[in-house]
């Protein structure tokens, strides 16, 4: 590293390590002064100092390797500076779980949010920010982060032997850990247990490099292995071959652990779990030896996307991949100069439905109707009636990425209209009949508003013949066609369970 940089950064940590000790001075002299808010402020800034030097390090080191992968650490990030000085000193004195790093991060969230709650008044107060924080508690903080701090003093300065010495492990480190499956090695128990018994940085890296290769090289021949392998007969039962897991969010429905925990009770082949938020569900597909690993990803996509319209079929709603946020949006804020007042300025037709209004659950009735529609849609996989259902998965996925850089609102509501149109043909209906009269005898018991069933599909066949602008067309309408849609793939698939071509559903 050019010397200017080390210099650079020396100075750096000095002045860091300067202003947290001046904080924590300033803290010693308000201690029992009434002022605990400005006392618990004060210690917390000192270990955001304390924390600065780490992140500082590693953006001043990297500014020479302009072509490296590198990860951004903001430098002006509140709760990362205190997470780094927090969790850094542990690596090689405990493990360093994915837990333990999930609970650092909380630690850090919570002293920032205190300090905020403490600091700041609210309308909402009813006592003084003095009174927030007791005695015991701004006590405690500031020797908590004295601690740190003298710690912090005896690592000492970074000087060319240093660098060299630690570059590369340094780099490493951070390499290894942005990558998810290479992550969950270093944060499981084996390594971990390696880290401890090294009690050296650099030799643990060495290790995990090495028991890394050794993974990739483990999984290359399983892979000939695999490959290799006679496929089981598919008359024999199948024995659980993979795994495959899925993140699926939903604006429509709020997501409740009891009701997926009642799920995975009755059916094996899924697992269900809550992700972070009630709108994120996890989805694992467990799946047989039946099925060869030439085929694995794009039969398991299929099946995925298969069983996620099926959700949202089940569930009246929308369920689908990675949905965009800039619905309504494109800037941070628009501010009129003169006056100095921020507009909210939107689009007058909003791109998505306030599902928030209509308070959905997820229930076991919705699962439960999705693996219904799930195995008729897996039945046609292949055949003419999977071309509307994959019309249909199209649908899904213009709904979930319309959003305000790319409106298709038009173009998803003729996909799911299409995909209905071409159902029907495939099942007696003829194309010069008239469709709204036809499909009103298919789903009846379906439709609850004739009204609302009539000007849609009055809109999808204008829309068809080219009689129509675009712009009429809203989010409502798109909901609306995709509700109908799943309503005849709901009918067509309870007909071809009960064998009866006559048979009708009916909203409950």
């Amino acid at each position: 590293m050019d010397t200017n940089y080390l210099k650079k950064f020396n100075v750096f940590r000095t002045l860091c390590l300067q202003n947290a000790s001046d904080c924590l001075k300033s803290a010693d002299l308000l201690k029992d002064q009434g002022v605990n808010h400005i006392v618990f402020h004060l210690a917390t800034t000192a270990l955001e100092e304390i924390g600065k030097i780490f992140i500082g390090w590693y953006q001043l080191s990297n500014k020479e390797e302009w072509d490296s992968e590198r990860i951004n650490i903001p430098i002006d990030d509140h709760i990362k500076k205190i997470f780094w000085a927090v969790w850094w000193p542990s690596i090689g004195n405990e493990k360093i779980t994915k837990e333990n790093m999930d609970a650092t991060n909380g630690m850090a969230t919570k002293i920032h949010e205190l300090r905020l709650f403490s600091l700041y008044t609210d309308l909402a107060d009813t006592v003084s920010s003095a009174s927030k924080i007791a005695n015991e508690g701004a006590n405690q903080m500031v020797s908590f982060v004295r601690a740190r701090l003298d710690l912090a003093k005896m690592e000492g300065e970074v000087n060319e032997n240093y660098y060299a010495e630690n570059k590369e492990e340094r780099n490493d480190f951070m390499q290894l850990t942005s990558d998810p499956v290479k992550r969950n090695f270093i944060f499981g128990e084996l390594a971990q247990d390696k880290l401890i018994e090294f009690g050296d940085l650099g030799k643990w890296i060495e290790w995990v490099k090495d028991s890394l290769v050794k993974q990739q090289q483990n999984s290359e021949s399983l892979v000939e292995q695999e490959l290799a392998r006679k496929l089981t007969d598919v008359e024999e039962e199948g024995k659980p071959k993979w795994n495959i897991k899925i993140k699926i969010y939903t604006p429509s429905h709020s997501i409740r652990v009891k009701t997926l925990n009642e799920f995975n009770k009755k059916f094996k082949e899924f697992i269900l779990t809550k992700g972070k938020d009630n709108h994120t569900l996890f989805i694992e597909f467990i799946l047989t030896d039946h099925f060869p690993i030439k085929g694995l990803w794009n039969e398991g996509w299929l099946l995925c996307q298969l069983f996620v319209a099926s959700l949202s079929v089940g569930a009246n709603g929308l369920f689908w991949w990675n949905i965009v946020v800039d619905r309504d949006k494109y800037y941070e804020n628009i501010t009129d100069l003169e006056s100095k007042q921020i507009l909210n300025v939107k689009v007058i037709d909003p791109l998505v439905f306030n599902w928030a209004d209509a308070k959905l659950i997820l229930q076991e009735s919705h699962l439960e109707t999705a693996l219904f529609l799930n195995s008729y849609f897996m039945k046609h996989v292949g055949s003419k009636k999977f071309v509307p259902i994959n019309m249909f998965l199209r649908g899904l996925a213009m709904f979930a990425k319309n959003d305000i850089h790319l409106r298709i609102e038009f173009e998803t509501f003729m996909q799911f209209y299409l995909a209905l149109r071409q159902a029907l043909i495939l099942n007696n209906y003829d194309p010069k009949e008239n469709l709204k009269d036809y499909l009103h005898t298919q789903i009846p018991g379906m439709i609850r508003h004739k009204e609302e069933f009539n000007k849609v599909m009055d809109l999808g066949k204008a829309a068809f013949d080219h009689n129509i602008k675009e712009n009429i067309i809203t989010i409502a309408e798109v909901l609306q066609m995709k509700m109908y849609c799943g309503y005849y793939f709901l009918t067509l698939a309870a007909r071809d369970l009960n064998k009866d071509d006559s048979l009708n559903l009916t909203v409950e």
